[in-house]
């Protein structure tokens, strides 16, 4: 089997991609529309333009016909003075991506503005007091490394709601009549604030394990963060601050992810909102919302400019090492894998003991919270070099990327999953790293030139009090602002000016009220697309007079197809040379004629014998009618002994059936499926049991003839089949047909049903009946007692053969004896 060369194969490609592209850009109205059709389309503003030439319109993929190819508007995707600045303006097209390059350098000096969040569930008990130790630790290590920073603290449990979470209530607990409050979804506790004594206090006042957690990991981490997201406001973070917003997450479990809320009879998808700014408000809110999905807090922690770090420390059982390091690895799968869905704007610090294992004596393996680990981290984070887009983003891909080789000396690249550079971390001092920025509309988006998108790029987690880069979007179908009013270029015969408007882009744009290809006409109301409804098609709604004419003053002026022949119908929707037609190249086969179908803008037949042909068919066969026997009331073709009806109205008889409704029958196969039909029985029955007006609509069609003279052999007819029609109740009759006349049928007079038994004979036969199973219970109980006791005999006897009794004493028997007491007074 031979193949196509690449070359061939090549080519092929390119002419199906450009015939694609060319469909996008047919028949658009306007240079805007062209434009933003897709980045492959162009748009001659030339006033020359031959439109009978190219009945496609203006707007192409491939314009060797623009008399002037400095009249094309075809620009390509660009910034606004071609530098990359603070506030970039990029004109971008629909299906183009467009790349720049950004300089970054790491801001190591700005400081942290951190909320604590502690899982506050029981199995974080044994390690409650080393991780209020070291945090006080951590927030004094962050202030003094990083001046000005600011810390607060808030402390979770899951959804009181089974089976998430289990209260858990001692005696002492129940007695003290502690309130709900006391076990919250999430208490805020404190604000980001620059008061170590303020947040030492409150983290020394923490009591946590009020729910019993023990055999019901995960928890609600990613609902209690989106919240923190949320409510950011409440919590004392400050925007525009030159400071870096940091979430740190403490916990010993994995998490619930989206859907999980079903469980607990939990639906309702999570939102955005703040749901609440006191600890009350959001644990009775919290048991309304789902728990939200990874790419859900992704969005947010994009969108709020929030850094996600999560510390991992051990379970509580920490006399149990092989479930320790079973548990751990859990953990640390579970949040390797949540860092890698939140590349950038996520880190993951485990706990030493299932981390690197050059850790190992340098710290406390069971250490919960590592001051030593974090504070690298914090650094670490604190010099990487990386940009996270925020804002107008849902209409874009960006992708920020760094060329290999471009992290400056002693920094260390970082990788996706997929391989690519996107970070450079542990940038020294005042190093510039260049990153690669790509930006495209996203499929299924269009981008118009209404849109004014505005998005912006900064280092994960940064709140600067000016924006690193903002990036403003405009299509670039503005541009076909810039084509002028009428000019030496664009100057054509009969268009040297616009009645009521400006000749822009090779046409007539026109004022408002007005519209026609010299913006002459005034008289119709409008639609959106400034022209009146009479032009407006019933299939595309979009352009004047189906995008194949011209619509003046509410009347369409059909153009040419490919064949030069004119578009047809009164909204130019037909393509004359599109009716069908027969092998022989005849219009409808020979049998109709072709009309506009407005309703849906194809080319239809009418047949010139509507009553013997079939329109829907293009008049090539004949309507079905043909096939139904005229003698005989039935919706059934071909009275139901057929294959089917053919194209040219004749029926195709099967069981032998012929005629030309299969209505004769001239073999034994056919007589016996005669006997079976419905019609028949129907017939019989209304001649034999009901009679009246329902027996005459039947007879009619019949030639009914008696028993004696069908079966008479002296009145020369063939033999009858004979044949039997079962009535219902018992009942049935015999009729006959005759062979070579269905329509001629004798019935049996004579009903034969069965008779009804008397009711007399119906008792006697009960009380029999009862009688005899009587007797036969009673016998049957006697004999069972029978051999019962018989077996019991049997066994009787073989135990006294076989018991040897010996005679003696009876061992129960005690001899007499007798004691006098004596009366101790007695003195005689």
């Amino acid at each position: 089997m031979k193949t196509l060369s690449p070359f061939v194969l090549g080519c092929v490609v390119t002419l199906f991609l450009s015939a694609l592209a060319n469909e996008d850009c047919n028949y658009q109205p306007t240079c805007n529309a062209c434009i933003e059709a897709s980045a492959r389309c162009f748009w001659c503003a030339d006033g020359e333009f031959d439109a009978t030439k190219n009945p496609e319109g203006r707007c192409s993929n491939s314009f060797k016909h623009c008399p002037l190819n400095e009249s094309l508007i075809n620009v390509k995707s660009y910034i606004d003075g071609g530098q990359v600045t603070n506030t970039i303006k990029l004109n971008l097209r629909n299906d183009e991506e467009f790349e720049f390059e950004a300089k970054v350098k790491p801001q190591p000096k700005l400081p942290f503005q951190m909320y604590f969040l502690l899982d506050g569930s029981r199995s974080m008990l044994k390690a409650l007091e080393s991780i209020k130790e070291n945090s006080k630790q951590l927030a004094v290590a962050v202030k003094e490394k990083w001046a000005g920073s600011k810390v607060g603290l808030g402390i979770f449990n899951d959804k009181e709601a089974i089976p998430f979470a289990f209260v858990n209530l001692t005696k002492e607990r129940l007695v003290d009549n502690i309130p709900e409050t006391e076990f919250p979804f999430w208490d805020l506790v404190s604000q980001v604030v620059d008061d170590s004594f303020n947040f030492n206090r409150s983290i020394d006042d923490v009591e946590i394990g009020f729910f019993n957690d023990k055999d019901n990991d995960p928890e609600a981490h990613l609902d209690v963060i989106g919240q923190a997201l949320a409510c950011k406001a409440n919590l004392g973070f400050t925007e525009k601050s030159d400071t870096r917003h940091l979430i740190f997450l403490t916990t010993d479990s994995p998490f619930w992810v989206a859907g999980d809320g079903r469980f607990g009879g939990i639906i309702n998808p999570p939102t955005s909102e703040c749901r609440g700014d006191t600890t009350d408000k959001q644990s009775a809110a919290s048991i309304m919302y789902d728990y939200p999905s990874v790419g859900f807090l992704k969005t947010e922690l994009q969108q709020k400019r929030v850094y996600l770090v999560a510390s991992v420390t051990n379970d509580e059982y920490e006399d149990e090492v092989s479930f320790i390091r079973s548990y751990a690895k859990i953990n640390d799968k579970v949040y390797r894998a949540l860092e890698n869905a939140m590349f950038g704007i996520a880190e993951y610090v485990p706990n030493p003991f299932n981390s690197d294992p050059k850790l190992k004596g340098v710290v406390d393996e069971l250490d919960p919270l590592n001051v030593t680990v974090v504070m690298d981290k914090l650094d670490e984070i604190s010099r990487r070099v990386s940009l996270v887009p925020s804002g107008d983003t849902d209409k874009f891909i960006i992708t920020a990327t760094i060329d290999p080789g471009n992290c400056p000396k002693g920094s260390v690249e970082r990788k996706d999953a997929s391989g690519t550079i996107v970070a450079c971390d542990s940038v020294p001092d005042d190093n510039e790293v260049t990153i690669r920025i790509s930006v495209k509309v996203k499929d299924g988006v269009e981008l118009t030139s209404a849109d004014n998108p505005k998005f912006y790029l900064n280092l994960p987690g940064v709140h600067p009090a000016q924006e690193l880069y903002t990036v403003e979007v405009k299509h670039l179908a503005r541009e076909c602002m810039n084509c002028g009013p009428i000019d030496s270029k664009t100057k054509s015969k009969g268009l040297d000016m616009c009645d009521n408007g400006a000749l822009t882009c090779g046409v007539c744009k026109c004022n408002d009220g007005f519209y026609g290809t010299e913006c002459d006409c005034n008289d119709a109301p409008l639609t959106s697309g400034n022209f009146p409804d009479a032009c407006l098609g019933k299939v595309e709604t979009k352009f004047a007079c189906n995008g194949n004419g011209d619509c003046y003053c509410g009347e369409c002026i059909c153009g040419e197809n490919a064949f030069g022949n004119a578009f047809v119908g009164k909204t130019c929707g037909c393509d004359r040379d599109a009716c069908p037609k027969g092998d022989d190249g005849e219009t409808c086969w020979g049998k109709g004629s072709c009309f506009c179908n407005e309703e849906t803008n194809s080319m239809s037949c009418k047949c010139d014998d509507e009553t013997t042909y079939n329109a829907s068919l293009n008049c090539q066969c004949k309507n079905t009618i043909a096939c139904k026997d005229p003698y005989f009331p039935s919706e059934e073709l071909c009275n139901d002994r057929s294959v089917g009806c053919t194209c040219d109205g004749i029926c195709d008889c099967q069981y032998s059936f012929s005629g030309d409704f299969c209505e004769k029958c001239e073999s034994a196969s056919c007589m016996a499926a005669i006997c079976e039909e419905e019609r028949y029985r129907t017939l019989v029955e209304y001649l034999l049991k009901k009679g009246g007006q329902e027996a005459d609509k039947y007879k009619k069609y019949f030639t009914e003839m008696t028993v004696e003279d069908a079966l008479n052999p002296l009145n020369g007819t063939q033999p009858w089949k004979k044949c039997t029609a079962d009535l219902g109740d018992g009942c049935k009759a015999y009729f006959y047909v005759n062979d070579n006349n269905l329509y001629e049928i004798a019935v049996d007079s004579k009903l034969m049903c069965d008779e009804p038994i008397a009711a007399w004979i119906i008792v006697v036969v009960v009380v029999i009946l009862v009688l005899i199973v009587g007797v036969l219970l009673i016998v049957g109980w006697k004999a069972y007692i029978v051999i019962q006791e018989k077996k019991e005999y049997k066994a009787f006897m073989k135990a006294q053969e076989g018991e040897m009794r010996a005679k003696g004493d009876n061992p129960l028997f005690e001899n007499a004896n007798t004691e006098v007491a004596f009366n101790p007074n007695y003195k005689g």
